[in-house]
């Protein structure tokens, strides 16, 4: 038995954190998460989490905080000045990151591996290796040096990656593309891909009418979803408008998640006049997701090619939609257009106008090619599953080990 600690900047730990936690508790670790401090608590976490101690929250968190909750609209054009005016004058994120788990670092014990989940943690993981010993794992999540950032903050978080991740015993991440980008980058032997799939039930997906009843929808309205962080980069406004080209009264448009974005569009859908066909619901429980998930009848992800990040992306919905039996229509991007194109689960196409993406739904909404791409679904979480994926990384783990 291993004793493992993981490290996740997160406040609303993600899913694949989680996971590998029961995942490696299931095979005999002893396993502690650490994660940053909920606003609004209490939360249930589980036994293995440990919040951290900030004592001294940085003044730019604070802000950061503040805006969100009271600024609504406004947020999403005052977060990337604050944010840029604050690397001008720090420029090295490591000390960030090591300050805010200043306490957890003093109080760790020796440990056999430390995982850091994404570039961030990375640095909190070499510091923990420093003082205790054991091995790191670094599991990126992302091109995280390769989102939508200023040139300036683009090159700090490149320059962070490239000090620290020689540093790692091994690298994980979430798709093909990234891993292959991310050896070329920086002279890496092997970066192993553990997809974010989501834990499947043996049973196929029930379909409920969980937003029939909630909602209030008529028996034969057609619910396309949206779930997740509603961010002003994921071309959510043009997926309301979309709404517009769509003839068919029957189709709803619903979004299903929290974010800064959420004020913005609420005006759009008042402004065109969609109350009736365009809703918005609060996130749910991650434990409960996948029943509303399951509820509908056509899943959406809309991102645009802006950042080498998006271009390569898998997010978690695309896993969460697969689980739960959703058909799925998304932008032509090159990892979830092989993943949707491999198992035919769905379409892909342009999204980049509303137009677009109106025509996407209308086709993808066919009654037979509904059926088909459910009967697909049932042979693809078969394959794509955290059962799997979750005994890859447990024995990419005990390799690790060694």
């Amino acid at each position: 038995m291993a004793k493992i600690i993981i490290f996740t900047y997160d406040t609303q730990i993600d899913r694949r954190a989680l996971l590998q936690c029961k995942t490696l508790l299931a095979h005999g670790h002893e396993v502690t998460l650490y994660a940053m401090p909920l606003e609004d608590p209490p939360v249930r976490d589980p036994v293995f989490v440990r919040r951290v101690e900030v004592p001294d929250m940085p003044f730019v968190l604070l802000v950061r905080k503040w805006l969100e909750k009271h600024c609504g609209l406004l947020f999403g054009y005052l977060l990337a000045p604050l944010r840029y005016m604050y690397w001008m004058l720090r420029r090295d994120p490591s000390r960030l990151y090591r300050g805010l788990y200043r306490r957890a670092l003093q109080e760790l014990r020796p440990a056999d591996l430390f995982i850091a989940h994404d570039l961030p943690m990375l640095p909190v993981a070499v510091e923990a290796k420093r003082r205790y010993g054991g091995k790191i794992l670094y599991d990126s999540h992302e091109l995280f040096p390769d989102q939508e950032w200023t040139a300036q903050e683009s090159r700090m978080w490149h320059k962070l990656e490239k000090t620290y991740i020689g540093k790692a015993d091994a690298v994980v991440t979430i798709n093909p593309s990234i891993a292959r980008e991310m050896e070329g980058r920086y002279g890496l032997k092997r970066v192993e891909v553990i997809y974010n799939a989501e834990w499947v039930s043996d049973e196929a997906p029930e379909r409920g009418r969980r937003f029939h009843d909630i909602l209030s929808l008529p028996p034969e309205a057609r619910v396309v979803l949206y779930q997740g962080g509603l961010s002003f980069q994921r071309n959510l406004k043009g997926l309301v408008q979309a709404m517009v080209h769509v003839a068919d009264p029957a189709i709803h448009l619903v979004f299903l998640g929290d974010g800064p974005a959420r004020g913005g569009l609420r005006n759009e859908i008042s402004r065109l006049g969609l109350q009736s066909r365009v809703h918005m619901l609060d996130a749910v429980p991650q434990e409960e997701l996948l029943a509303y998930t399951a509820s509908a009848d056509l899943g959406v992800i809309p991102y645009q090619n802006t950042c080498l990040n998006n271009y390569y992306c898998t997010p978690n919905k695309l896993f969460e939609f697969i689980a739960a039996g959703l058909p799925i229509i998304a932008t032509d991007l090159p990892e979830i257009a092989r993943i949707i194109g491999e198992h035919q689960i769905g379409m892909v196409g342009d999204t980049g106008s509303p137009e677009s993406i109106a025509q996407m739904v209308v086709n993808a909404m066919a009654p037979e090619t509904l059926a088909q791409f459910r009967t697909h679904l049932l042979a693809a979480r078969k394959i794509i599953n955290w059962q799997n994926e979750g005994e890859r990384f447990a024995a990419i783990v005990a390799a690790t080990l060694r």
